[in-house]
Parts: structure tokens; C-alpha cells; sequence
């Protein structure tokens, strides 16, 4: 006679490689790599990231990343005509998600960039900044999320007479910045290591100076810099998300999110503040072909609503 498993129990994958990943505690950690040239399927990789968000103790996020592309029709609220619409979990976990955000956001920085030409002494330039992680995540987040602003302040910022921050502050008169930066926090695909991808726009900076800047504020570090290409490649390359994430396993990737708790991913300043706005009011609403209506509910909004208005006819009458 087989075992049963206990009800109580969820249901183990069916996917034999997300079986030997999830087999994990609360209390171990599963490997952080997952092996060249065994690699999950898109598929698999969300399923073990979904009972990876089960096990953190983490379930609603788990069904709404599970939910995730999933069809829903909605209802016009007012003539009541239907639409199906894909549903999105907007989870910092999920690719397709973070892939819709890093497009919003990267229109957002051409279209600016546009506004301030890359010509004379200022240029764009792709700047990466690490810092020494040695498996310590939440140590090396807090110090690199504590030291880019401070970068920025004291060594970044620049108004049009080319005087940084705190020599422009002593003049009278407030000094417009025309520098700007939008940077990206990035776990290593590999290992996990923290870093910074940025793009900043902005007169020539000396190397030497920067990684000297840099280091003072976070200790061991190292920083890249080199000349942008086109604007949107530049862009993508500090917003890409979870691309590289995809080589870890599900709880491994659950973890190192977990340490991002309450922190930006995405920082812009000066001329480019403001991009990583989670704001959707410069895209258009989905408007009702039978109306021209834009509020919609969804299928449970809806029965709710009727739910309630009976409930309310029913007490009318007593």
C-alpha cells in the first residue's frame, strides 16, 4: 500500500527538477546556482519560485504570481458589457512583470534624454559600481543603497557653471542641476554579489577620482566605466530586472528579494528624476467599446457588488 500523503500538505510539482530544488527548510538554503547545462524551464522556474513564496510564509504573493498572464474579464460598470484582459501580478519576483515596468521606464528616460542633447562636455556614460558582498546580502544592500545618493550629492551633481553640489550651495541663488543619473540594484547571476548599473549624463568623469569617491563610502569596491552607446541599449543594461535571475533557483531568488524589503530598485536624480514612477497615469486607460466607459470591474468585484445589493434589498424589506 502507498503512502498518502497528509491533506494538509500542498501538493508536491509535478516537475521532477522543481521537486529536487524545493526540497528545502526554512532554515537551510538550497544551492544558489542552478548548473550549466541543467536549466529550468520558464515554467518550472515559476513554479519553484511560487512554492519557494509558499514556504517564506508569503501566500497571497504566491497566488498572484501564480495568477500571473492568466485571462480575466472584466465588466464595464457601466453598461456592463465584457473584456478579457490578462491579469499581472506586479511582483518584484516576476520577470514578465518587471519586464513591463523596465519598458515604461525606459521610454521615459529617451524621452527625457531627448530633451537634454548628448552634446559638448556632456555625455552618457554606463557606469557599474559593486561593492564586496562575501554571502553578507543585507549588510552589502544597505551599504550600497546608503552610499548612491551620497555619491550622487558629493560627487555627481553638477549645475552649468560645472560646480558640485556643495561649492554651488554657497552662491546665491538656487543652482539648477543639469547632470542626471538613473540606477538599477542588481544580484549577480552567479553568485549573488551586489552591484549598481547606472546611466549618467553629465560632463567627463576622471576615474581615478570616482573609484576613490566610491570606496570611501562603501569600503572594497570596484567601479566600471565606459561610454553609453545608443540610448535605449544604455537604458536596458541598468533596468533588466530579473533576467539574470533566472539562473538561480526559486528560493534562492525569494531570499535575495527578501533582503530588498522596503528599498528602491530603481533611483533616478537630477534631470532624470522621477523615471521609476510606479504611476500609470501616462498610459491610457482600456475605454469600452459599447460606451466609451473606463471603470471596470472584475468578475468577483461584480458579484460582490450584487451580493451586497441584495443583501441591502433584503433588509429593505424587512
Amino acid at each position: 500500500m502507498s503512502d498518502v500523503p497528509p491533506v494538509s500538505q500542498p501538493e508536491e510539482p509535478p516537475d521532477p527538477a522543481c521537486a529536487q530544488i524545493l526540497k528545502t527548510t526554512t532554515n537551510s538554503v538550497p544551492d544558489l546556482v542552478v548548473s550549466p547545462p541543467f536549466r529550468l524551464s520558464n515554467e518550472a522556474w515559476r513554479q519553484s519560485v511560487y512554492w519557494a513564496l509558499l514556504n517564506a510564509g508569503n501566500a497571497k504573493t504566491a497566488e498572484r504570481f501564480q495568477r500571473c498572464k492568466t485571462s480575466c474579464k472584466l465588466s464595464c460598470a457601466n453598461c456592463g458589457g465584457g473584456r478579457t484582459v490578462a491579469r499581472w501580478c506586479e511582483t518584484r519576483v516576476c520577470p514578465d512583470c518587471s519586464g513591463r515596468q523596465a519598458k515604461r521606464i525606459r521610454a521615459r528616460v529617451v524621452t527625457l534624454m531627448k530633451a537634454y542633447p548628448v552634446t559638448g562636455e556632456i555625455r552618457a556614460k554606463e557606469v557599474t559600481l559593486t561593492v564586496r558582498t562575501a554571502e553578507r546580502y543585507q549588510e552589502s544592500v544597505d551599504r550600497i543603497t546608503r552610499a548612491l545618493p551620497r555619491l550622487w550629492k558629493g560627487f555627481l551633481w553638477r549645475d552649468a557653471d560645472g560646480r558640485r553640489w556643495h561649492e554651488a550651495k554657497r552662491e546665491l541663488g538656487k543652482k539648477a542641476c543639469v547632470t542626471g543619473a538613473v540606477c538599477g540594484l542588481e544580484f549577480g547571476p552567479r553568485h549573488g554579489n551586489v552591484h549598481a548599473h547606472m546611466l549618467y549624463l553629465g560632463p567627463y568623469l576622471v576615474f581615478e577620482h570616482l573609484r576613490a569617491a566610491w570606496r570611501k563610502l562603501v569600503g572594497e569596491g570596484s567601479v566600471f566605466v565606459c561610454a553609453a552607446g545608443g540610448a535605449r541599449d544604455a537604458v536596458t543594461e541598468v533596468i533588466k530586472y530579473m533576467s539574470d535571475l533566472k539562473k538561480l533557483s526559486g528560493p534562492r531568488v525569494v531570499e535575495l528579494y527578501q533582503f530588498l524589503e522596503g528599498k528602491r530598485r530603481i533611483r533616478s536624480y537630477g534631470v532624470l528624476r522621477g523615471v521609476e514612477s510606479t504611476e500609470e497615469a501616462d498610459l491610457d486607460p482600456p475605454t469600452c467599446p459599447s460606451c466609451g466607459g473606463t471603470h471596470w470591474m472584475t468578475e468577483e468585484g461584480l458579484e460582490w457588488m450584487l451580493k451586497r445589493g441584495r443583501s441591502q434589498t433584503d433588509q429593505g424589506d424587512h
